[in-house]
């Protein structure tokens, strides 16, 4: 039997900021965006942090909380959905919901966590499910990097961890993340915009004006994909919103009190996919952030994605579970990156992927052959001082 696939998935990623839901707006602004009412996703992939305060006793607990936003959240899928899989580590959950047409296809269901706080902490960390629907294997992570404008390194090496030691046991054998046809990264990333605080107000004002493509120049996820310090052979859709924290809670306004903790505004809340497979198209549908929810200093960010086969799959061949620990890949050497915007295509295949990406695992290995240069930094605007400095990355 010869068959053709196509699936739609939502990816969603929300730092609640440890709201309750007894007080929450209801989330259907986020899982069922205006723009694409028309469009009922095959598969749901939602991920929360801070889901209790990060200073709680409850994030080495195993406190349940997570219920109560599982429950929110069937109330916006209806019916037509079922869960699959939800994992819970610290403030960190994630949930895999499918339409319960595609339920007896979804197969060899796993997952993992793995903790990237000070000295083993879960107040930072990443979970992640791992599935295979239909003919192809899918990893689904939901993460919280470390936080702090100044900790960039950090994120990075909290990427590496992740990528690397976090594993699935599917029927007896040692999954890793790299060992799927694609992968979904969706969090709170943490990365901020690469400039000194006392710039806010230059900052400020390009948001006034939604000179997002000027913020994103010194957006620090951007500049480490480019440099391969993280994130190597993941794409990004091209981002049209405004940075997505620090809000005050309640409102669309960015926080700007004095006697609070000056924050300049960041696209910390992210969602980035890879494709592993020769024989899958990944089409980027849609990327947004979520203005109308008002409960967290975040808004909430979403992506849609169809997948294609664009190969014949002959549904009689058995799947592939077991992968070798040492099977490599070939990929041409990283080339400098030109001009200032550096978004990636709305539409990748999985050769394309193969083409472009890195031979390396291991990031130790990675940082002897990588010589890394520094993204330039240039002032926001021409009518700034010649002195006004800018954190070096």
């Amino acid at each position: 039997q010869i068959q053709r696939e196509k699936l739609s998935i939502f990816c969603g990623t929300y730092n609640v900021a440890a709201a309750e839901t007894s007080c929450f707006e209801s989330l259907d602004p986020w899982l069922r965006p205006m723009a694409h009412q028309d469009m009922k996703p095959d598969v749901y992939a939602i991920t929360l942090q801070e889901i209790v305060p990060l200073n709680s006793s409850q994030l080495v607990m195993d406190h349940g909380c997570e219920c109560e936003w599982e429950v929110a959240i069937y109330q916006i899928l209806s019916r037509d959905y079922v869960k699959i899989e939800s994992i819970v580590r610290g403030g960190l959950v994630l949930f895999l919901f499918a339409k319960k047409s595609l339920f007896f296809t979804v197969i060899n269901v796993a997952s993992g966590a793995l903790n990237v706080g000070k000295l083993g902490a879960p107040n930072k960390g990443a979970v992640a499910i791992r599935a295979d629907i239909g003919h192809h294997s899918m990893c689904f992570i939901g993460a919280h990097l470390p936080s702090g404008a100044e900790n960039h390194e950090t994120r990075n090496d909290a990427y590496w961890r992740v990528y690397n030691q976090l594993t699935f046991d599917v029927g007896g054998h040692r999954r890793h993340i790299r060992h799927h046809d694609v992968v979904f990264w969706s969090g709170d990333l943490n990365y901020r915009l690469n400039v000194d605080k006392s710039q806010l107000s230059a900052v400020h004002e390009l948001i006034g004006s939604k000179r997002v493509s000027t913020l994103l120049y010194y957006d620090q996820l951007s500049i480490a994909k480019r440099a391969g310090q993280s994130f190597i052979g993941f794409h990004e859709m091209s981002i049209a919103f405004l940075p997505t924290y620090k809000y005050k809670i309640g409102s669309n306004r960015y926080q700007t009190r004095k006697d609070k903790k000056q924050r300049i505004p960041s696209f910390t809340d992210r969602v980035l996919y890879r494709v592993n497979c020769t024989n899958v198209a990944l089409n980027a549908v849609a990327y947004d952030s979520v203005p109308e929810l008002l409960s967290s200093d975040h808004k909430p960010v979403y992506a849609l994605f169809e997948l294609r086969t664009t190969e014949e799959v002959d549904t009689e061949q058995p799947q592939q579970i077991e992968a070798s620990e040492s099977e490599a890949e070939t990929f041409p050497p990283l080339e400098p990156s030109e001009g200032k915007e550096n978004f990636d295509d709305a539409q990748v295949s999985g050769q394309e992927q193969l083409n472009n990406d890195l031979n390396h695992t291991d990031r130790s290995e990675y940082d002897e052959e990588l010589e890394i240069a520094e993204m330039p930094l240039i002032p926001l605007f021409s009518k700034l001082k010649a002195d006004v400095f800018f954190e070096p990355f």
